[in-house]
C-alpha cells in the first residue's frame, strides 16, 4: 500500500515542476510517480488528486481536444510548495 501522505505531497511536487500555465493528465502524473511509488494504483492517485483539489491546491480542466482531464497547481498550491 502506498503512503497516502507522501503521495499527496509528491503529486504537488510533480505539478510544481511544470510552468504555471501547463497541465498534466492523470496518466502522465501516474507515469512520473511510478519510479518512486512501485505498486501505485490509479485509485490511490485519484484519491491524492481529489484530496489536493478539495483543499484548493490543484484544479482540473477538461481538454476537449485530447478528451481527458488535466491537472495543475493553483496559486494556493504554488504557495503550499513554497514557490509563490
Amino acid at each position: 500500500m502506498t503512503d497516502a501522505i507522501q503521495l499527496r505531497r509528491r503529486v504537488r511536487w510533480v505539478l510544481s515542476t511544470l510552468p504555471k500555465d501547463r497541465r498534466l493528465s492523470q496518466e502522465m502524473i501516474f507515469d512520473k510517480l511510478l519510479p518512486d511509488f512501485r505498486g501505485l494504483k490509479t485509485d490511490e492517485l485519484h484519491t491524492a488528486l481529489l484530496w489536493n483539489q478539495i483543499r484548493g491546491f490543484v484544479d482540473v480542466l477538461k481538454n476537449d481536444d485530447e478528451e481527458r482531464d488535466e491537472w495543475r497547481l493553483t496559486p494556493e498550491g504554488w504557495h503550499k510548495e513554497g514557490l509563490a
